[in-house]
C-alpha cells in the first residue's frame, strides 16, 4: 500500500455538509479500488485541503476522484515522517505544547472540548478541529 496525497483548491469555503457530502461519494469509490481515507487538513479559511489516503497506488486514488466527481489539483505519494518516531522531539514537542509526556494529554484538551465531526459513508466519524 501507498500513502497517497491530493491537494484540493475550494472556489467558496467548503462547509460541514459539503464535506460530508464529498466523503460519502468518494469513500465507495475508494472502497472498490482497496483505498480508504486516512486524514485531511482544511485550511481556516476552508478554501484548501491536503487528503491523506492508504491505497494500491495514486492512479488508485485519481481513479476514484474522477468516478466520485470529486475536484482535485493533484495527488502524489510520499513516505511519512511523523514526530512520534523520533523520541527527542517528541518530548521536546510535548514541552512545548504543555502536554503531560505521560499520558500525551494537554491541559488545553479537556474532556468539555467536543471537536465537530463529520462522518463517512462506513458509519465512522471524522473529526475536525479547529
Amino acid at each position: 500500500m501507498a500513502r497517497v496525497l491530493v491537494e484540493q483548491l475550494f472556489k467558496e469555503p467548503m462547509s460541514d455538509e459539503q464535506l460530508s457530502a464529498v466523503a460519502k461519494k468518494l469513500d465507495s469509490c475508494l472502497e472498490v479500488r482497496n483505498g480508504m481515507w486516512r486524514r485531511s487538513s482544511l485550511s481556516l479559511d476552508r478554501l484548501r485541503m491536503v487528503c491523506e489516503f492508504e491505497a494500491p497506488d495514486a492512479q488508485s486514488v485519481r481513479d476514484a476522484l474522477l468516478a466520485s466527481a470529486t475536484p482535485f489539483e493533484r495527488t502524489w505519494t510520499a513516505n511519512v515522517f511523523a514526530v512520534e518516531d523520533y523520541p527527542e522531539l517528541l518530548q521536546k514537542l510535548q514541552e512545548l505544547t504543555g502536554q503531560d509526556a505521560a499520558k500525551g494529554v494537554s491541559p488545553a484538551q479537556s474532556p468539555t472540548a467536543v471537536p465537530a465531526p463529520v462522518s463517512n459513508a462506513a458509519g465512522s466519524q471524522r473529526v475536525r478541529f479547529e
